[in-house]
């Protein structure tokens, strides 16, 4: 319940866009909920890097990441290892 309530609220709170950040498929907004799915995550990040959270930031893009980091955030395999660099890619050194 505990791991669900952080990934809520690092979904949250996740907000990286740049500049070279830019989808390049038109359709990306309604495939969103490919963008963690392990058969299309190569297909999305090519195409759908805003959509996706996929830009080359290097950066933790939620307040907790240092609390997160000492709760085993990092190697838990609870969390996807897109999801760790998107929430906390900087803490979990994975950038």
């Amino acid at each position: 319940m505990c791991r669900l309530l952080i990934l809520a609220a690092l979904i949250a709170t996740v907000s990286l866009v740049e500049s070279s950040c830019v989808d390049t498929a038109s359709n990306c907004a309604a495939d969103r909920h490919l963008c963690n799915d392990k058969l299309w995550h190569d297909l999305m990040f090519d195409n759908c890097k805003q959509t996706c959270n996929f830009c080359d930031t290097c950066v933790d893009s939620h307040s907790n990441c240092a609390e997160y980091v000492r709760n085993g955030f990092c190697n838990s395999t609870f969390y996807t290892p897109l999801q760790k660099r998107q929430f906390c890619g900087k803490s979990c050194n994975l950038c």
